[in-house]
């Protein structure tokens, strides 16, 4: 019987997520994986409209009741907002490897 736990690793997940339902295992593929993650980011992307939409004036909120049901604007909204963020995170990145190897670098 495998437990919940031993589905998946960072090793394994590459080659497809499993899942398990019903006592049967189930792999995603990496083309199921990525209209998941498609998804998910559209969806992030449409929970950003529906926030702005609370300060949109009526035009505004005329166009985001139009747009805000299209995967693809949606998915490319998040990405945009995600590029924005992650812009020049480099310094950022570098020193909180420093703090993680540093952390446990004596304990294996």
């Amino acid at each position: 019987m495998v437990k919940s736990s031993q589905l998946n690793t960072m090793e394994t997940f590459l080659s497809g997520f499993r899942i398990k339902r019903d006592g049967k295992v189930y792999t995603l593929t990496s083309e199921e994986m990525f209209d998941f993650r498609f998804l998910d980011n559209a969806l992030t992307g449409q929970n950003c409209l529906d926030n702005y939409r609370d300060i949109a004036d009526e035009d505004e909120a005329d166009v985001i009741d139009k747009i805000r049901n299209d995967e693809e604007i949606c998915y490319n909204l998040n990405q945009s907002i995600m590029d924005d963020v992650l812009t020049d995170t480099g310094c950022i990145e570098y020193e909180n490897c420093q703090k993680y190897i540093k952390n446990n670098r004596n304990d294996g």
